[in-house]
């Protein structure tokens, strides 16, 4: 057994350097944006719809390519996975008075986009030991932690009030998307899903984001996939 002290401790630390997220941009995305500059065309938008209302080549491009991938009917591009949060819950009607389930665990514009509508978040313990009552990314129970929603406490949590369920796919892994569209489908529920963390990842077969009303993407520096 191990009884060395933590660092937080005090004890020494393992690691004493900062850790390097790396380059992440190279030639041929220095490449893309130098052609996208020299277009002279970076966005059209000028508070009226005209050709490039919406977006450039590359961003209608990105969306088209999104919605191929993803077998979805639409694609729309914003300027942040918590715009496009924020735009859903609007779209949906979710507003002053709404409350909307989600995970206690998750970046934080998950609930803070709830907030942003005036709507209530409430939070649900995820599963951080073994996954007894979800089957997460395989569908089969008794796997290792997903530290997504517990789904086994969803139901307990639900209001007059409740309007959505808001469901983070965290470290590129699903949660359980079968009990929670059940659970969505039997109260009248919307479903939005947060894949900031997890674009390509499946439960039983189909991607995630494909389930719910609306799936929401990131690009930050820090997802598997990044842009600007």
């Amino acid at each position: 057994m191990n009884t060395k002290k933590l660092a937080v401790e005090g004890g020494k630390p393992f690691v004493n350097k900062k850790f390097d997220l790396g380059a992440t941009y190279f030639k041929e995305e220095k490449e893309a944006v130098a052609r996208v500059i020299d277009s002279g065309t970076i966005s059209g938008f000028v508070a009226n719809s005209g050709p490039k209302f919406y977006g450039g080549q590359k961003v209608l491009e990105l969306e088209s390519s999104f919605k191929d991938f993803f077998n979805t009917e639409y694609a729309v591009a914003s300027n942040s996975a918590t715009s496009s949060l924020h735009c859903a819950l609007a779209a949906l009607g979710i507003g002053y008075g709404d409350e909307v389930i989600v995970p206690s665990v998750s970046m934080s514009a998950s609930a803070s986009s709830i907030l942003m509508v005036g709507a209530k978040p409430v939070f649900i313990d995820i599963n951080n030991g073994f996954c007894e009552t979800c089957k997460c990314s395989t569908g089969k129970l008794g796997k290792k932690g997903c530290f997504n929603i517990d789904v086994s406490k969803i139901k307990e949590n639900l209001t007059k009030k409740t309007k959505a369920i808001l469901v983070v796919h965290l470290f590129g892994k699903s949660a359980d998307m079968e009990t929670i569209m059940n659970i969505a489908k039997t109260n009248d529920l919307y479903v939005i899903e947060d894949c900031a963390q997890s674009p390509g990842t499946k439960f039983k077969g189909k991607y995630v984001g494909t389930f719910g009303d609306v799936g929401v993407f990131s690009f930050n520096q820090s997802k598997t996939i990044s842009s600007g």
